[in-house]
């Protein structure tokens, strides 16, 4: 039967492949934030592994917190589409009945890139909810082929009553897939955790006075092709080789790759790089920005990744590759530097280029820092949602609308 809204409450369902401290996570939960803070009931829905990692800032946020808790691939299906595996709702795999029954209360709901379940949104639609989705990044196969989410959101256009991205050249890709601007919204990314802004404050006026005998540079992410880890160890390297007066300070966790007989903590021990486990205590990350001048993030492929805004937030100048929309979170030579993607050697070099550059002139550096600081004060989650706020308000207008 079709379902009958409750005018005394609006309920929104957000679909998670996993909730552990990644970047789709974490957006989804800055999202349902804001969304609570305007009224609406937030409920989490995790359909691979049964486990939430929770952040301070989704504290209270949703209602309850649920589980498929069943075999369910993340990936994958009998079908093709664009090169692509998918399931539809008649196939088994896509065990349509059992998540129908875990999502037909809802009035929203906002799939944040859990593929198969693509396959039973249609039915939800049919029922009466509205249908969204959060597309973040275009993902690269070992051939440099795009690949990935946004692709299988065009097999299924047609079910979503709107699609959202975190960066505007995956709104303009939609769109000249075919995918109606009507239906296309821009939500652009804000830091990723909460941080007082006095806090903030005085951070980035520590910064002007900072006597360095070394350039700190650091990296925090996962070490896979993606994050181009080969390249981050050919800089130290050579760095080294250089004799330049640089610290490197490497955070992040350990990705097995097939054909990798040695570890990267390994690899980059031995040439006198300690590896540090990963950070996920929101202090401990801000004391890592806060002391490091330069962010590196020489990734192969990108969205608009949330370690880059973190990093302008506190002064911390990021070096990246212009991939992705990265160009969207950084003007060039100004509240960053941009280098071109290419091959690791190259993008190493230009990466030693431009951090050889900063050690030799200082003021460039406090320059880029001071404009990072400004150019992140004038981003929230709440100016940000602030549009997809005021289409919820039209889909489910309140009494005295």
């Amino acid at each position: 039967m079709p379902r009958v809204h409750n005018p005394e409450r609006t309920t929104i369902g957000i679909l998670l492949p996993i909730a552990s401290f990644g970047g789709v996570e974490k957006v989804a939960y800055a999202f349902a934030k804001v969304l609570k803070d305007n009224g609406y009931e937030l409920h989490l829905f995790i359909f691979g592994e049964p486990t939430y990692r929770g952040v301070p800032d989704a504290e209270g946020v949703f209602e309850s917190i649920n589980f498929l808790a069943a075999e369910y691939n993340l990936w994958g299906g009998p079908h093709v589409y664009q090169g692509h595996e998918i399931l539809l709702g008649s196939d088994p795999e896509a065990q349509s009945d059992l998540i129908l029954g875990l999502l037909c209360g809802l009035d929203v709901i906002v799939n944040c890139q859990v593929a198969p379940a693509n396959a039973v949104l249609a039915e939800l639609r049919r029922r009466g909810a509205k249908i969204v989705g959060y597309w973040h990044v275009m993902d690269k196969n070992n051939v440099r082929r795009d690949v990935g989410h946004p692709y299988i959101a065009l097999a299924f256009e047609h079910v979503y009553h709107l699609m959202l991205t975190c960066s505007e050249s995956l709104c303009f890709w939609l769109h000249s897939m075919g995918v109606p601007q009507q239906k296309l919204m821009h939500i652009p990314n804000a830091p990723s955790y909460s941080l007082a802004p006095q806090a903030v404050e005085e951070i980035c006026a520590q910064r002007k006075g900072r006597i360095r005998k070394a350039l700190s540079v650091i990296f925090l992410g996962r070490f896979d092709r993606q994050k181009g880890i080969e390249r981050i160890h050919d800089a130290v390297r050579e760095s080294f080789h250089r004799q330049l007066p640089i610290k490197w300070r490497i955070i992040g966790s350990e990705v097995i790759e097939s054909g990798l007989q040695i570890s990267w903590s390994a690899r980059f021990e031995a040439i006198g790089v300690k590896v540090e486990e990963p950070l996920y205590d929101s202090d401990l990350i801000t004391r890592a920005i806060s002391e490091a001048d330069i962010m590196i993030l020489p990734s192969r492929w990108e969205g608009a990744p949330l370690s880059i805004i973190d990093a302008q937030r506190l002064g911390c100048v990021p070096v990246v590759t212009d991939v992705g929309a990265v160009g969207e979170l950084i003007d060039d030579e100004v509240d960053g530097v941009l280098i071109s993607e290419g091959s690791d050697k190259a993008v190493a070099e230009q990466l030693i280029h431009v951090l050889m550059e900063l050690v030799d002139d200082p003021s460039k550096l406090s320059a880029l820092s001071s404009a990072a600081c400004t150019r992140v004060s004038e981003i929230s989650w709440s100016s940000s949602v602030s549009s997809f706020v005021e289409v919820m308000q039209k889909w489910f207008p309140g009494p005295d609308d």
